[in-house]
């Protein structure tokens, strides 16, 4: 376990969900965290969650994403309230509204890229800044979905919004170099709380399970690839997109 007194921070975007809950539980035992979600109940309880598994320090930062004109200045505040820095920062924030085109609204496309596009463009400028983070950042990673390459009936905007996170990544990987590895992954899809009223529905689980080659997946399958990607093991991997779905894409007999 790492000294106290060693101990850097990561920043996890889209904390109060399952996934961001299971990484934030996984990364305490060496990291402090700083946290942010729109659902502030659900935030609170990951702390909770945090403090009863670990001595890790968390501090919670509220902030709307989809403001993305505050966010640099919301960022720098908490920063210095606090007298941290952060060294890894972790994008999961998102969120699916499934509907067919002919039901989509502009807001639906503009919100997703405000989300999941902007705000972590504006999250790793602040991060990337002298007087804002000193420049402490060496490690950024983007959760994608393999809905980003794989197309997805109603869709649309989710996944052409991960698709776009993929290529910031590619972009930001080459810009930062060498100082801030940037990567990302792309899940496929789990079971989680917004999920899991699929997967009672015995038809839709049986597909998903041929489907799936190593079976349906959970967000604790993640942790390895997160721990590896934002650890000193990965110092020379930046710019890739790494698929984590059981080989669901890449099975082509379906």
């Amino acid at each position: 376990m790492t000294d106290q007194a060693e101990r850097k921070y990561v920043l996890i975007t889209g904390a109060a969900s399952d996934v961001g809950r299971v990484l934030a539980l996984d990364l305490s035992s060496e990291y402090d965290l700083l946290l942010t979600d729109y659902d502030v109940e659900e935030l609170e309880n990951t702390a909770k969650a945090i403090r009863e598994h670990s001595s890790a320090n968390v501090i919670l930062w509220e902030q709307d994403l989809l403001d993305g004109e505050t966010i640099e200045t919301s960022l720098a505040e908490v920063l210095k309230d606090h007298g941290i820095t952060v060294s890894k920062f972790i994008h999961l924030a998102g969120f699916c509204r499934k509907a067919p085109l002919k039901m989509m609204r502009h807001s639906d496309y503009n919100d997703a890229f405000k989300l999941m596009v902007t705000s972590a463009a504006m999250i790793i400028k602040s991060l990337t800044s002298r007087k804002i983070n000193a420049r402490a950042l060496d490690a950024a990673l983007l959760v994608s979905s393999s809905s980003a390459i794989r197309g997805v009936k109603t869709f649309s905007a989710y996944g052409a919004a991960k698709a776009a996170m993929n290529g910031l990544m590619r972009n930001l990987a080459i810009e930062l170099a060498p100082r801030v590895r940037v990567n990302s992954i792309l899940p496929g899809g789990m079971i989680t709380r917004a999920t899991e009223a699929l997967y009672e529905d015995e038809a839709f689980r049986s597909r998903a399970e041929k489907l799936y080659p190593l079976g349906i997946g959970t967000p604790d399958k993640l942790k390895g690839m997160v721990r590896l990607l934002l650890s000193d093991d990965a110092d020379w991997i930046t710019g890739q997109e790494i698929v984590i779905d059981g080989g669901r894409t890449t099975d082509g007999t379906e």
